[in-house]
């Protein structure tokens, strides 16, 4: 759940049961789907101030869970939560293996706020509308979660 998060205002379904893995590669399309649904939580939990945060732990690596429990905890300790959405486009696929897929994607948080419980608006938290960003997905108990997701500096898909 990056800072710069937003998705869906209605309940989430679960993780989809095709972003699971196959023996021979990640697929492309579950990958994305997989990302999609990572995405849609960790806007969720932003929204309501990092409550309930271990939501997204079926939707992310083991690796990644610490950073999704303290994003969450620093919204909680600061009683802020995000209001918005985030979209992204451009999934594009870098390499693929059977167990990792590594891709580069846009990420628009333009229409992004962090709101204090009062409604004041956080300055200066939210600062590039669009980014591009590279993300790992990885296979965990047979399905497909989020391991890494980083700003790319070495080009723009944006």
């Amino acid at each position: 759940m990056a800072l710069l998060s937003g998705c869906a205002s209605s309940p989430l379904p679960a993780a989809s049961a095709s972003a699971t893995v196959s023996a021979s590669a990640i697929d492309a399309a579950d990958a994305e789907r997989a990302f999609g649904d990572y995405l849609a939580m960790a806007d969720q939990v932003a929204q309501e101030g990092g409550a309930d945060v271990q939501r997204i732990d079926g939707l992310v690596s083991p690796a990644h869970r610490d950073v999704e429990h303290d994003i969450a905890g620093a919204f909680a300790a600061n009683e802020v939560h995000q209001e918005g959405a985030s979209v992204y486009s451009s999934f594009t696929v870098q390499r693929s293996s059977p167990d990792r897929l590594s891709a580069y994607l846009c990420l628009d948080t333009s229409n992004l706020r962090l709101l204090t419980a009062d409604g004041l608006k956080v300055q200066g938290v939210i600062t590039a509308a669009k980014r591009t960003m590279v993300v790992d997905l990885v296979t965990s108990d047979g399905r497909i979660v989020l391991d890494r997701m980083a700003p790319w500096s070495d080009g723009s898909l944006c």
